[in-house]
């Protein structure tokens, strides 16, 4: 029987995340999460030294795909054809995944919370 590889990176990682931070009263991973979600959410991160730095879209997408695999798993969105029927958008090509993020991104700065009614990640976002 082959015996488990040991994954020695991620017990380090563990380790130094349950660390306190040296910059606040919080654990080294605490600190990566706010991070992480002060990214996603204002587009940019200070450091306690005062160098900032400014999410891309790109930055931005890749954080909030991130922070979403990570909390629900892979992401799964379906659309409903023309003719009723469900398919998932992950066997499209990526182009066309780009395409909806992109458009969801757009509909995002324009600060609206809540989606219209109807309103499809796949559409083109002309009504």
């Amino acid at each position: 029987m082959k015996k488990a590889k040991k994954r020695v990176l991620t017990s380090i990682l563990q380790g130094v995340g349950d660390e306190k931070n040296p910059e606040s009263d919080e654990k080294n991973c605490e600190t990566l999460a706010r991070n992480v979600w002060t990214l996603a959410t204002q587009g940019k991160l200070t450091f306690p030294d005062g160098r900032e730095i400014k999410a891309s879209v790109r930055d931005w997408r890749d954080t909030a795909q991130w922070i979403y695999s990570q909390i629900d798993g892979p992401v799964r969105v379906e659309q409903t054809d023309a003719a009723g029927g469900l398919h998932a958008l992950a066997n499209r090509p990526a182009s066309e995944l780009r395409a909806a993020i992109a458009r969801a991104a757009g509909r995002a700065k324009e600060h609206t919370h809540e989606p219209k009614a109807g309103m499809d990640l796949a559409s083109d976002g002309a009504e």
